[in-house]
């Protein structure tokens, strides 16, 4: 691994990286990927793409949208093998069967990207805020319940998420219980009850617990007894529980734009632009419709359905590229 902070590391990259030897590649070449890959991004693949068409070299392309690293559905599959042996075949003049079911056929037409429509999506340009806005309304305690709906490889996996908030020295705490087939996972935050700054998070699942502590500039998570920190250059949340009523707290209105870190799960910290696109009303509730993504990869937003008298999400819609899936939060009543 090289550090691409320093011109050492960064030369050492780019002599590793394909993509900086794409003039090098003379032989036909089949690409195939899955668009939520969270391992091998798929703008990854459109720069090889892009770089082999501009080349005059042959370059064939899958991309499936429904995917994540591994094909994992039948007839992605199916049709990703077919298509490989019908390239094989004709290149290396061996025997090959064109032909294939109707249903792996007009998936495969799906799934198929012509080169020359491959275009890179622009990285989002914004700045990060220096400083997070006074809160537009306190947190209230109390109890909410919600249905969490996880739609990943065709199926359909189904939770109840419990959620209190409470008040404790000078401090708010907010606690999400998620019950389902995947077991119990629980997500206690604190935030300071003045300016609702996240200062420490416990997340347990599986028998695991992940320790956070959050500061201004940096934040620190501990795992298997070991502590790894983050320094982060700009206004900052974390992406735990209560996430949506601290973004619904910002002076939202339309055309509300902000540039802000969040502190991930994964111990890292990543700049999103979050901005207000419009309204809807969901539930019998008006909402402001907020979108919250990350600027190195655009396509990964989250979207916030923030009720605009109580500032609590009425719905979030988020990808999660880990499982190739998207997850759905609905307030129930």
């Amino acid at each position: 691994m090289g550090d691409p902070s320093t011109p050492e590391g960064e030369a050492f990259l780019k002599k590793q990286s394909p993509l900086f030897s794409a003039q090098s590649i003379k032989s036909p070449l089949l690409i195939i990927q899955g668009a939520n890959d969270p391992r091998v991004k798929k703008a990854e693949s459109d720069q090889i793409v892009i770089a082999l068409r501009d080349l005059g070299r042959q370059v064939e392309y899958i991309c499936a949208p429904d995917e994540g690293h591994g094909f994992s559905k039948p007839v992605n599959n199916m049709a990703a093998f077919g298509r490989a042996e019908v390239f094989l075949g004709k290149i290396l003049g061996a025997r090959y069967q064109e032909s294939m079911e109707p249903e792996v056929a007009q998936r495969l037409a799906e799934i198929t990207v012509d080169p020359a429509d491959v275009v890179l999506t622009p990285t989002l340009e914004i700045d990060a805020m220096t400083a997070w806005p006074a809160p537009t309304k306190d947190l209230s305690a109390g109890e909410l319940r919600y249905k969490v709906s996880l739609e990943v490889q065709g199926q359909q996996i189904t939770m109840d998420m419990h959620r209190t908030i409470s008040k404790e020295n000078g401090q708010w705490l907010v606690e999400d219980k998620i019950s389902g087939p995947m077991g119990e996972q629980t997500d206690l935050m604190r935030y300071d009850a003045q300016s609702l700054r996240p200062l420490s998070r416990v997340a347990s699942a599986g028998g695991q617990q992940i320790e956070y502590q959050y500061e201004p500039g940096k934040f620190s998570t501990t795992m298997f007894g070991k502590t790894q920190s983050k320094d982060i250059d700009g206004a900052y949340t974390s992406d735990g529980a209560g996430s949506d009523l601290i973004l619904g707290r910002l002076p939202l209105k339309d055309g509300y734009k902000a540039g802000i870190y969040i502190a991930r799960q994964d111990g890292n910290a990543s700049l999103h632009s979050f901005s207000v696109t419009g309204t809807e009303t969901v539930g019998g509730v008006l909402c402001f419709v907020c979108e919250l993504a990350p600027v190195s990869d655009p396509q990964q937003k989250m979207t916030y359905f923030i009720d605009q008298e109580k500032r609590i999400a009425q719905k979030i819609i988020a990808p999660v590229p880990q499982l190739g899936a998207t997850m759905t939060v609905e307030i129930q009543p």
